[in-house]
């Protein structure tokens, strides 16, 4: 496969070394190589087969990426007899995108994949005070704790500790599924 060779890998590093995704001087993309598993076949049926190494791009989270911003967080906080505290809190959260790739493979599933996420680094524990009280509110109710982001970072998504998939809120999408319990009923 010699005309996978040259033109293809020196078009490919010419590109990483030039600024990327609209990253002035993005420096911190570079040329990588990667084992390929390659196989191919001639006019005859005869096969060749063995690892090819590709160069391809390799970029990781810059500091502008991802970072932390503050977002506006209503929080309302009950005591045991349903009177309530509320108010606005500004909270650091992250926010950005993150470097991402894929690489072909002739293997299923085809491809090579890392997509990272925008999540907390590290994390601090915070309070503050809700200004806006019902009258009687037991003493503490109107102290609100939180977790905010001390650092972002991207990361791939764990689900440990970040929702990794997205539904919206109300959402139908599961509203089609049958549950083994329905069929079962159904069957009786």
């Amino acid at each position: 496969m010699p005309y996978l060779g040259s033109l293809l890998l020196l078009s490919l590093a010419a590109w990483c070394l030039l600024p990327a995704w609209g990253a002035p001087g993005n420096s911190k993309c570079k040329p990588r190589y990667y084992t390929h598993k390659a196989m191919q076949t001639d006019d005859n049926g005869r096969r060749c087969w063995g690892d090819v190494k590709i160069l391809s791009c390799w970029g990781y989270c810059l500091s502008y990426e991802s970072k932390r911003c503050y977002y506006t967080h209503k929080a309302i906080q009950t005591d045991n007899k349903g009177r309530r505290c509320w108010g606005d809190d500004k909270i650091l959260s992250c926010w950005g995108y993150c470097l991402s790739y894929e690489i072909s493979d002739w293997q299923f599933p085809y491809k090579e994949s890392h997509h990272p996420v925008c999540v907390h680094g590290d994390r601090r524990h915070a309070s503050t005070r809700l200004r806006q009280c019902d009258p009687n509110v037991e003493p503490g109710t109107e102290t609100y704790h939180y977790v905010e982001a001390k650092n972002c970072r991207c990361q791939v998504c764990s689900s440990e500790d970040t929702s990794c998939e997205w539904l919206p809120p109300d959402s139908s999408l599961l509203g089609g599924l049958v549950l083994r319990e329905e069929i079962e009923e159904e069957l009786e």
